[in-house]
């Protein structure tokens, strides 16, 4: 094969990836920049949601606090309410 065939057959080649496989690379880097931008979107997504599951979770902890202390506090009362009615069933 001749020196000026060889020169034409590189440019050729070089010419067609220049026009078929870069196109087709930079379409790919905008695609995984497009990707990269929407795992960050969901990323903060994410972040947000465990700060809302914690506030609930922190609510949720004080009101059963709150129920056990109320619970306590009906069972002293109940407790107050049956001294009280024996001692009535004993004065009657």
């Amino acid at each position: 094969m001749a020196v000026k065939q060889e020169d034409k057959m590189i440019k050729f080649f070089t010419d067609a990836f220049h026009e078929v496989v870069m196109p087709v690379v930079e379409n790919i880097d905008g695609r995984l920049i497009n990707i990269e931008n929407r795992v960050t979107s969901i990323e903060g997504r994410v972040e947000n949601i465990e700060g809302d599951i914690d506030r609930i979770d922190r609510t949720l902890e004080k009101m059963y606090d709150r129920l056990d202390r109320h619970g306590n506090r009906l069972d002293d009362h109940e407790k107050k309410i049956e001294k009280l009615e024996e001692q009535v069933v004993l004065t009657s």
